[in-house]
């Protein structure tokens, strides 16, 4: 109901309607025309009531009940036949007397009772329908007349055969395009070994069990890729090649339907058919080197474009065409190019974690073994311009460090192979013990925490990756701004790690940087900044002659 009580009928007012719904609304508009055309009969006694007029009147009030009751909300089996029978009773009985005076009651009659049954049995019941209606006629022409007047019911018998056949067969196909579509809908998932790649077979196989046809060939072409990708399903077996690109040009001969889905019964001619109608054309529209190598005769085609790729799907030797099939070749062919850009971005996301494991190994690297190595050479320099009595103490020491890198790695190497439960999370003070006794035994540096609260947990990702960093900061204080000691202070508030690292070295020797300085510039220390930016924090450094402040922060469950 619109605006000022005004209906709104739209296209599923129209034609989505229940069939015992639509068949309701023709059963009273069949009786109102019946009604006005024998009320209007000059020669009609309206004022004699006789049977035929109580039957007319008893058909009316039928008829008003079934559109009133709302039967098609309550639809069973039994319901159906009964009021089809009484459809048929009715009918029969005024057949004789209403066409009498209408002669157009025949056909009207009869068309009414054949779609109804098309709409409620499908073709099965429209045949059921016609046979019982013929052999109804037959019989009232010999009840009444014999067999040496037959010739006239013999006529209306084969109109209602004739007539029950043609829209038997209209039933027939829409049940047909019916089930073609449901098995369109059974669309191939992937296997869970193909959940990284497109199994174009099983794409092609369902094209070709679909529209019944024996082969099926998809040409496409990737973005800023210089080949031309071919599949091909020959009864079954399926083989995939790669051309140079252009090696069929635009695959048709004419630009004006490089976008138009079309069929032909000969691909060597100029006749081809698409949504708009038969189309004339001075030469064959598919390329001839595409005809001659895949030997393509009845064909429909229909393109595909992606984001990534583009491409024509062919459905070959197909018997007949019609407007449907070319539509659901357009259909097949928009899932192949989506399952297609869908390959190619899982391919490009691929290889961007590959980069980026690699990125993130190099770090890890960096801020594990590099220091540790580091350290090394820092005592092996302590070494040689030391004092010769320490020298068995300082090789002692740089024992241990490669021992201790030894054991680093194998962590390492253990919890990238290890895989980390959703959710799972571990106590930071534990993790960051480790790196306290590691700062004075490699760089001569007194390290100092405080963590609030004190029981704080973090995720697995980050409790991995905060010692690494902290390290690092370690690391740089000593070495480049040959500080004696740290200070490192941790916050936790809400879902966010606050961390405020300062040493009381010399300072990166630049100006002082404000709490809003930009991430992503190559101030120092870079390696620190790359690895803050991935877990999706910030940092910000302070720099001065008293030492370098560092400020940092993390979501506490990246």
């Amino acid at each position: 109901m619109g605006l000022n009580g005004i209906v709104k009928i739209s296209r599923a007012t129209l034609f989505d309607l229940p069939a015992e719904q639509i068949i309701a609304v023709g059963r009273l508009i069949f009786w109102l025309l019946l009604f006005s055309a024998v009320a209007v009969y000059p020669d009609y006694p309206f004022q004699q009531v006789s049977a035929k007029l109580a039957v007319l009147i008893a058909y009316a009030t039928f008829a008003f009940a079934m559109l009133a009751a709302r039967i098609w909300r309550l639809p069973r089996p039994w319901s159906q036949y009964l009021i089809h029978l009484v459809d048929i009773a009715a009918i029969v009985t005024l057949w004789p007397w209403a066409q009498e005076r209408i002669g157009a009651f025949f056909a009207v009659f009869v068309l009414f009772l054949l779609l109804a049954a098309s709409l409620r049995w499908a073709w099965r019941g429209v045949v059921a329908t016609a046979i019982g209606l013929g052999a109804i006629t037959v019989i009232r022409g010999t009840a009444n007349d014999g067999l040496t007047h037959m010739s006239g019911y013999l006529i209306e018998s084969a109109y209602i055969l004739v007539s029950g056949a043609m829209i038997a067969y209209l039933s027939a196909l829409r049940q047909r395009y019916r089930d073609q579509v449901i098995t369109l809908a059974d669309w191939p998932a992937p296997t869970p070994a193909q959940l990284n790649a497109v199994s174009l077979e099983n794409l092609l196989t369902h094209c070709a069990v679909t529209l019944e046809v024996p082969r099926v060939l998809v040409i496409w072409e990737e973005a800023e890729e210089p080949v031309l990708n071919i599949a091909v399903l020959r009864n079954g077996h399926y083989q995939q090649t790669r051309e140079i690109a252009g090696a069929f040009g635009d695959f048709l001969t004419s630009q004006r339907y490089t976008t138009s889905a079309f069929w032909t019964d000969n691909a060597q001619s100029g006749v081809i058919f698409t949504h708009q109608g038969p189309v004339r054309l001075k030469v064959p529209i598919i390329d001839r080197g595409l005809i001659t190598n895949y030997q393509i005769r009845s064909v429909g085609t229909a393109p595909f474009k992606g984001a990534l790729c583009k491409g024509r799907l062919f459905v070959l030797d197909r018997s007949s065409w019609s407007d449907f099939q070319l539509l659901l070749t357009e259909i097949i062919a928009a899932r192949i190019g989506n399952a297609l850009d869908r390959q190619i971005m899982q391919f490009e996301a691929r290889d961007a974690a590959a980069v980026m494991e690699r990125d993130q190994l190099a770090h890890d690297v960096h801020d594990g073994l590099l220091q540790g190595l580091a350290a090394i050479g820092l005592q092996l320099k302590l070494v040689t311009d030391g004092n010769p009595a320490d020298v068995t103490d300082r090789l002692d020491t740089i024992k241990q460090l490669v021992n201790q890198e030894q054991r680093r790695i194998r962590e390492f190497l253990r919890k990238k192979a290890r895989k980390t439960k959703s959710g799972s999370d571990i106590l930071l003070s534990q993790e960051l013990q480790k790196i306290e006794s590691e700062a004075a035994r490699l760089w001569n540096c007194k390290l100092s925490f405080a963590i609030d609260p004190p029981d704080t947990r973090v995720s697995d990702e980050i409790g991995f990756h905060l010692p690494l960093m902290l390290m690092e900061a370690v690391a740089n204080a000593a070495r480049h701004g040959r500080a004696s000691s740290v200070c490192i202070s941790i916050r936790t508030a809400q879902d966010t790690i606050y961390i405020q690292v300062q040493d009381n070295g010399e300072g990166f020797g630049e100006p002082a940087l404000s709490e809003d300085t930009d991430v992503k510039t190559e101030l120092r220390p870079a390696s620190l900044r790359a690895r803050i930016n991935r877990l999706g924090g910030s940092l910000s450094v302070n720099s001065s002659a008293d030492g370098v402040e560092l400020k940092i922060r993390l979501p506490k469950n990246e």
